[in-house]
């Protein structure tokens, strides 16, 4: 195969990956947030905060009223000693619990 030709099976391979995880997601109704909280869960329960808490973060960056990953992100930075900004995901946690606004 030559390069061009490679390149054009490796796109179509993408685009149909892509296309699966979409209709996987539409068609079972699979929560992407739940996905990246339970990942983020694992990688935290391993130690790996820093990988844990890019799940969490982008857990929120689809639904900034994931619960799970505002209770993820606070549990990861207080494990990683980093009291700070686990006390401010707590906060944002009791406030959304709350229906205040302000997140």
């Amino acid at each position: 195969m030559k390069n061009k030709e490679i390149a054009r099976v490796a796109l179509l391979i993408g685009i149909g990956a892509v296309l699966i995880a979409y209709l996987l997601v539409e068609k079972n109704k699979i929560d992407v947030t739940e996905v990246y909280c339970g990942i983020g869960s694992n990688l935290a329960q391993k130690g790996r905060y820093e990988e844990a808490i890019e799940y969490f973060q982008d857990a929120l960056l689809i639904d900034s009223r994931c619960y799970k990953a505002y209770i993820g992100l606070g549990m990861a930075y207080e494990s990683s000693k980093d009291y700070k900004k686990a006390l401010e995901y707590y906060k944002k946690l009791l406030r959304l619990i709350s229906g205040r606004k302000g997140l």
